[in-house]
């Protein structure tokens, strides 16, 4: 079991590390600043979900990680590197939608976004190194009890997931106080070029 003082230095440390610009906050940017908080946040659920993955690996072991993830690291990031260009061109043929009314966030486009937070997330050597060599200093794997491993993914949650929600919902704001129906097409082809940015990122990166 975890004690207090361990928890809260997850915690924080968890928090700070997704605080750190990288291609899953400038994905949660893009895609709230597109297409409106929803799907930001269901970009933030999709990062929650691979950094539940990773906790779940590595409780496996380092060497089974290292192991999973080996030959399966190189097509994740092609696969997710070309869905995010792919993406970026949809904003870029898409027709404005005005600020100032609700966005339609369907359910399979935020499904596609979970997914695409899901990739991103298996694709970051941050967030691998993260689980494979600095999270057991902070988590006993050995001892680990049904009760720790609790605690462990609520931390998970409340840490990654609150902060990319809180960069979701801050650019989904700016986005709504300061475009006007004129910007809106620029903008969007902005978040769309960085979409394809991130995905050439991870393409060239794999």
């Amino acid at each position: 079991m975890l004690s207090v003082v361990d928890a809260l230095t997850l915690c924080v440390v968890m928090m700070a590390l997704a605080a750190t610009p990288s291609t899953s906050v400038a994905l949660v940017l893009a895609r709230s600043a597109a297409s409106g908080v929803a799907a930001g946040a269901a970009v933030a659920v999709g990062i929650v979900l691979g950094d539940l993955l990773f906790v779940c690996l590595a409780l496996l072991g380092m060497s089974a990680l290292a192991e999973s993830l080996s030959g399966a690291f190189y097509w994740v990031r092609l696969a997710c590197g070309g869905y995010l260009i792919y993406l970026g061109w949809c904003c870029w043929r898409a027709a404005p939608q005005s600020a100032n009314r609700p966005m339609a966030s369907t359910p399979v486009r935020l499904w596609r976004d979970t997914l695409t937070g899901l990739l991103i997330t298996l694709a970051d050597v941050k967030a691998i190194v993260f689980y494979a060599s600095l999270f057991p200093a902070f988590v006993d794997l050995s001892r680990m009890t049904v009760q720790g491993l609790g605690v462990v993914v609520a931390i998970t949650i409340l840490a990654v997931g609150g902060t990319k929600l809180a960069y979701a919902y801050g650019a989904h704001r700016i986005t709504q106080a300061t475009l006007m129906k004129r910007f809106e097409r620029p903008a969007q082809r902005i978040g769309g070029t960085l979409l394809g940015v991130i995905g050439l990122y991870l393409i060239i990166g794999a």
